[in-house]
């Protein structure tokens, strides 16, 4: 076995010398819970929970996380670094079988978050995101997908860019546009925008309802619509359990059905971190 040494490449250097500013001391490493709350009703958001659709065996499982692990000061205005992963699957009963995994979608990604001393806050996020159909739509007895359409490599690489206002804390109001370097199938609109508000009454536990709308090209250009209320118990902007009611009307959530439109009913439960 021979073990080869190799002096760093310039690009890497440069890479290096680059990033050394990030690690100064202004710099605070992991400075708590992420500066911009993930949209509660955005179903491309890092969450952990579960979601039933009512009078439907379908079930999502939720599993992922948010993390800022820079962040700097200036006064009143704080700016942070962090990164998304989550994953969203789709359980579904198929004959004998329960709780077989219908579809899985993965996002992984950088963000960067801004908060001023006024009451806006930005976020811009570059993910990654793909999706999958999984062993519920194969039969394995027959050795076929039982499906209308055979799994196909489903991905988008996109920027997404958030503003958000909160008028009257915690109200929040917020809307953004989305811009993909990449998409396959190829046939998907580049642009995207999404729009929002969450409103949350005093108190403890809170009473919520929260909305969000999404315009993705299919190719034509659709409008979708999530509605969810219900109560959380813990801090409205800290840790705890939320217990809600959604509806969802528009796209499919999960991209091997990316152009096929869906609506349903749901009760979950999710822990906010």
């Amino acid at each position: 076995m021979h073990i080869v040494f190799r002096a760093p490449s310039i690009s890497a250097l440069a890479l290096f010398l680059a990033a050394a500013p990030l690690f100064s001391q202004d710099a605070v490493l992991f400075p708590g819970r992420p500066l911009f709350t993930p949209l509660r009703a955005n179903h491309e958001e890092p969450r952990m929970g579960i979601q039933h659709e009512i009078n439907s065996p379908t079930l999502h499982v939720q599993i992922g996380s948010a993390i800022d692990a820079l962040g700097w000061t200036w006064g009143e205005d704080t700016l942070r670094l962090g990164a998304d992963f989550f994953a969203y699957a789709l359980a579904a009963t198929f004959g004998e079988y329960r709780f077989k995994i219908d579809a899985a979608d993965g996002f992984f990604g950088l963000r960067l978050t801004y908060h001023t001393g006024s009451l806006w806050s930005a976020r811009l996020r570059i993910l990654h995101y793909s999706a999958h159909l999984v062993d519920a739509r194969f039969n394995t007895d027959r050795q076929v997908w039982e499906t209308d359409r055979l799994p196909f490599p489903f991905s988008r690489n996109f920027a997404e860019l958030t503003l958000a206002l909160r008028p009257a804390p915690p109200h929040r109001l917020y809307a953004g546009a989305g811009l993909s370097v990449f998409n396959r199938p190829r046939s998907i609109r580049a642009a995207t925008g999404h729009w929002g508000a969450e409103f949350a009454a005093p108190g403890a536990p809170t009473l919520y309802c929260a909305y969000h709308g999404s315009l993705l090209g299919v190719p034509a250009y659709i409008m979708s619509h999530t509605i969810e209320t219900g109560i959380k118990v813990g801090r409205w902007q800290g840790e705890g359990l939320r217990i809600y009611i959604a509806y969802h009307g528009g796209l499919d959530w999960y991209g091997q059905y990316y152009n096929e439109r869906r609506s349903f009913f749901g009760a979950g439960l999710v822990l906010d971190y």
